[in-house]
């Protein structure tokens, strides 16, 4: 009985890793915490991780200033990936994907005046 229950185990394991499983919401939303304490960090518009082995891989797309210059952004991405990696001990590896904030985009249009 218990070999076939270890069995089952293995097999539902390695299926679920294969199948590239999200890990459960309260894990994803401890990635969004810690990305969003970064100053800078505006929003986080998706986010994704998968499991190879025993950690996982983050793909997070981060929502900064859209006035910023490239580097800006890219400085406070570099802080994201490091932050999460540091505070997180089962992520293996983050890549960070920059996007404008859309709140930040709306204010400072002039809301259809010329």
């Amino acid at each position: 009985v218990i070999v076939i229950f270890l069995g089952v185990r293995v097999v539902r394991d390695t299926t679920l890793q294969l199948m590239d499983t999200m890990p459960d919401s309260k894990a994803l939303d401890e990635i969004r915490q810690v990305a969003l304490r970064v100053p800078g960090a505006l929003g986080i518009e998706k986010c994704y991780a998968r499991k190879t082995g025993l950690q996982w891989h983050v793909d997070l797309h981060l929502e900064v200033d859209p006035g910023m210059s490239v580097y800006e952004s890219h400085e406070i991405a570099t802080q994201v990936r490091i932050r999460i990696r540091e505070e997180l001990d089962w992520v293996a590896d983050v890549l960070v994907h920059v996007e404008p904030h859309l709140m930040a985009t709306i204010s400072n249009t002039t809301h259809g005046k010329p």
